[in-house]
């Protein structure tokens, strides 16, 4: 008799409703704080625009512009964390692959789960934040885009 897929550690996460992908670290806890959390923490719960921003005068206009490349420098930086924890991920990957021993290959596996874990609350967090501001990003575009349409056309029209 088993306990389930997973073990117990599993079947605990799974009783207090964590999902599948965090039932595998249920038991390890992350032991590196994420200097820039502050940064993105705004754009965790944020509800993004969906239907672009209303952008009626040149000064909303520029507003527009600097809430953009303010939300787009955050949005670059945390997606160049998370790029970097996938390229980590994958070297440890290769080298499983290139290993010349088992031994070895199971040693690095667990390094890699290690390092799984240790990543893995901060890369959920952080394609939170990359889902949401880039939806938020794709507003403020559509909005400036409508605004400026709407500039051409009045000066077409007249």
């Amino acid at each position: 008799s088993s306990a389930g897929a997973g073990g117990p550690a599993a079947a605990a996460a799974a009783a207090v409703g964590l999902d599948p992908e965090d039932s595998a670290y249920a038991e390890v806890g992350s032991d590196e704080e994420d200097p820039d959390a502050q940064l993105y923490a705004p754009y965790l719960d944020l509800e993004p625009g969906s239907s672009g921003r209303l952008v009626l005068s040149p000064e909303e206009h520029e507003a527009a512009h600097r809430e953009y490349n303010l939300k787009y420098e955050v949005y670059f930086k945390v997606h160049q964390k998370y790029n970097e924890v996938v390229r980590r991920a994958e070297g440890w990957r290769s080298a499983i692959d290139k290993a010349e021993s088992e031994e070895q290959k199971a040693a690095w596996r667990v390094e890699l789960w290690r390092y799984g874990a240790r990543n893995h609350v901060r890369m959920k967090r952080w394609r939170r934040v990359l889902a949401n501001l880039h939806t938020e990003l794709q507003s403020i575009r559509d909005g400036v885009t409508r605004f400026l349409q709407d500039l051409q056309q009045r000066a077409a029209a007249q």
